[in-house]
C-alpha cells in the first residue's frame, strides 16, 4: 500500500512538473528568466559595487588619519650607575622599557589630488551605473530577438506546412484527372516531385524552430536543450517618430554613450590627478607619547605618577621639485588617455547617430514592404484560386498552377519575415534611443 502512494505521488510530480516545463512562456516570462539567469548581468551588478566601495574610499585623502603605537624592549647596559646607596658604582643593569604615542595627521592641501579623486571617484561610479543598465538592456533586447526569431520560425513552418497541404492536394487531383484521362501521366509526378521539395522546405524549417529554442534558452540562460514552448503573440509595430527626436532622445538617453561620457570625464580628472605632484602639500599633525617602565602603567595618568611625556604639534610643508621626470611622463601619459578618450566619446556619439537613422530607415523600409506585401499576398491568393480553375476545366497546364502556388508561398513567407523583422529592427531601435 505504501509502496503505491509512493508510485502514485511520483507519478503526479511528474505529470506536474511535465506540465509546468510545456507551459508557454511569454516574452515577458522570457525577459524575466534572463534577467534572474545572465551571468553577465551579474557581473555588470558586481562591477557597480566595486565602483560604490571606490567611491566611499576616495574620501580616505581628506579625513584625518590616527595612529596608536605601543613599544616593548628589554635593555642591559654596563657602567656607572647609583647604587640603592647613593653610591657610583661599576655593574650591570637590565629592564624592560615601553613607550606608547598617538598620532593625528590631517591633510590641508595636496596639489587637488584628493578633490580630483573624488570626483573621478564618483565619474567611475556613473560610468558603471550606466554600464550596468547597458548591460541589462542588452539581455533584454538578446532575449526579445530571440523570442521574435522564433515565433517568426515557427509562422515561416506554418507557411511551409500550407504549402504542403496545397501540394498533397494537387497530387490528388493530378491523380484523380489522369485516372479520368484529362492529364497526362507527367502531371502527377510533376505533382509528387513539387510536394517533395515542398516537404524538404518544411524539414529544413523545423531545424530552423529548433535552433532557435536553442538560441533562446542560451538568452535566458537555460540548457539550450531544455524543453521550451512560447505564446504566439501578435506584436503590433508602435509609432516609428520623427527621425530627428530619435537622434535627440539617443544622445540625451543611450546608456552606452552615457557611460562613455563619463569614462571621458573620468579621464580629465585623472589628467588633473597627475598634475598634482607639480604642486605643494600642506598637512598638520598632532604627536604624543609617553615613555613607561611598566606596560601596567599605560592607563594611568600623568596626574598618578608619570609626568613624564612628549608632545607636538604643527604643520608640515613638502614640496618635490625633481624626481627623475616620473611626475612629468605620468601627467602626459594621462593628458594623452584624456585625448584618446575624447575622441572615443565622439566616434561613440557619431556611431549612435547613423545608428539611428539606419534603423530609422530600415524600418520605414519594412513598413511599406509589409503594407506592398499585403497587396501582393491578396493578388496571390486571387492568382492561385484562378489556376486551381482553369487547371480544373483543363484550360491551365500543371507548371501554370505549380508557379500560382510558388508565388502564393513566397508572398506569405516575405510578409510574415517583413513583419517580425520589423518588430526586431524595432526593438533594436528602441534600445539605440535608450527607450527600452
Amino acid at each position: 500500500m505504501k509502496l503505491l502512494s509512493l508510485f502514485t505521488i511520483i507519478c503526479l510530480t511528474g505529470s506536474l512538473f511535465a506540465q509546468t516545463a510545456s507551459t508557454p512562456l511569454s516574452m515577458d516570462d522570457c525577459v524575466r528568466i534572463a534577467l534572474e539567469n545572465n551571468s553577465q548581468l551579474d557581473i555588470a551588478q558586481k562591477r557597480l559595487e566595486l565602483a560604490k566601495k571606490d567611491q566611499f574610499g576616495s574620501y580616505s585623502n581628506i579625513l584625518p588619519t590616527l595612529d596608536v603605537t605601543v613599544n616593548a624592549s628589554t635593555f642591559e647596559s654596563r657602567g656607572a650607575f647609583l647604587d640603592p646607596n647613593g653610591l657610583p658604582t661599576i655593574g650591570t643593569s637590565s629592564g624592560e622599557a615601553y613607550n606608547n604615542g598617538v598620532n593625528v595627521g590631517q591633510n590641508i592641501y595636496d596639489g587637488g589630488f584628493w578633490w580630483n579623486s573624488i570626483r573621478k571617484a564618483r565619474s567611475d561610479k556613473v560610468a558603471q551605473e550606466f554600464g550596468y543598465d547597458l548591460q541589462r538592456q542588452t539581455t533584454i533586447v538578446t532575449v526579445q530577438e530571440a523570442f521574435l526569431n522564433l515565433l517568426k520560425a515557427e509562422k515561416l513552418l506554418e507557411v511551409y506546412d500550407e504549402s504542403v497541404k496545397r501540394s498533397e492536394e494537387q497530387l490528388q487531383r493530378s491523380e484523380s484527372l489522369f485516372e479520368l484521362g484529362s492529364v497526362a501521366k507527367v502531371d502527377v509526378f510533376q505533382s509528387r516531385v513539387n510536394l517533395g521539395n515542398d516537404r524538404i522546405n518544411y524539414l529544413t524549417q523545423e531545424n530552423v524552430v529548433r535552433q532557435s529554442v536553442i538560441t533562446l534558452n542560451i538568452a535566458m540562460g537555460r540548457d539550450p536543450q531544455e524543453e521550451l514552448t512560447i505564446k504566439s503573440e501578435e506584436e503590433a509595430l508602435g509609432v516609428i517618430g520623427d527621425v530627428n527626436d530619435l537622434v535627440d532622445e539617443a544622445v540625451k538617453n543611450n546608456p552606452e554613450l552615457k557611460q562613455q561620457e563619463q569614462l571621458y570625464k573620468s579621464s580629465k580628472f585623472q589628467s588633473k590627478i597627475a598634475k598634482s605632484p607639480f604642486l605643494p602639500r600642506l598637512s598638520g599633525f598632532f604627536n604624543y607619547s609617553r615613555p613607561l617602565d611598566d606596560l601596567g602603567q599605560l592607563f594611568e595618568s600623568p596626574a598618578d605618577g608619570m609626568s613624564e611625556y612628549n608632545w607636538s604639534l604643527g604643520v608640515s610643508f613638502r614640496w618635490n621639485l625633481f624626481n627623475g621626470f616620473s611626475d612629468m611622463v605620468g601627467a602626459q601619459q594621462a593628458k594623452i588617455s584624456e585625448k584618446i578618450s575624447f575622441e572615443e566619446t565622439r566616434e561613440r556619439r557619431r556611431n549612435l547617430v547613423g545608428n539611428v537613422k539606419s534603423q530609422h530607415n530600415d524600418l520605414m523600409a519594412l513598413k511599406e514592404i509589409i503594407e506592398i506585401n499585403k497587396t501582393n499576398l491578396e493578388a496571390s491568393k486571387e492568382e492561385y484560386r484562378l489556376a486551381q480553375e482553369r487547371y480544373r476545366v483543363g484550360a491551365g497546364t500543371a507548371l501554370e498552377l505549380r508557379e500560382a502556388q510558388v508565388k502564393l508561398t513566397n508572398s506569405e513567407q516575405v510578409l510574415v519575415a517583413a513583419k517580425y523583422d520589423a518588430l526586431i529592427t524595432s526593438v533594436r531601435l528602441q534600445q539605440t534611443v535608450g527607450k527600452l
